[in-house]
């Protein structure tokens, strides 16, 4: 029988998704909103290559700007990390979504082949820190008066205007 030493194991690099959110939350239609992923070496050896895949609702991803090939083949690239370096990988887009909730999903993939392809030996410590989801709303924007500045003009009729205080 095999056993790996734990001194071995603790001498890899060990990937953790430390943030994978979508700020703000809940989203108004066609506001401003940022996905951000951080990863984060928290082993005790240089990271090699990995690829970050991002799932979830299509729409979703696609709203923030994740290109969308094929996600089972394609990712985003990631660099070599130090022991302790963090990446960072950011987005801000006008959400144009339909109402509802939406998922993404991301994943650290060792290496630098598709996550059908079966992990690189003594590649991560610990796969178990790998994957992180985030949940978001994208809720409809409500026009109140309290919404509006003081003595907003509206329209009331074709020939005339109305202030609102």
């Amino acid at each position: 029988m095999f056993n790996v030493s734990s001194s071995i194991a603790a001498d890899l690099p060990d990937l953790s998704l430390e943030k994978n959110m979508v700020c703000p939350s809940p989203i108004t239609y066609w506001q401003m909103a940022t996905l951000t992923i951080e990863v984060k070496n928290i082993g005790k050896a240089k990271s090699r290559a990995v690829t970050l895949f991002l799932h979830g609702d299509e729409n979703a991803l696609q709203a923030f700007g994740v290109p969308m090939y094929n996600a089972a083949e394609h990712g985003v690239p990631l660099p070599e990390l130090t022991a302790g370096q963090v990446f960072t990988y950011s987005s801000a887009k006008a959400i144009k979504l339909p109402l509802g909730n939406y998922t993404i999903r991301a994943i650290i993939w060792p290496g630098n082949k598709p996550m059908a392809a079966a992990p690189m030996s003594n590649s991560e410590g610990n796969l178990t820190n790998n994957e992180k989801e985030v949940q978001f709303t994208v809720k409809q924007a409500s026009l109140r008066p309290s919404n509006l500045g003081p003595k907003h003009k509206i329209p009331m009729n074709p020939s005339g205007t109305g202030v609102l205080n």
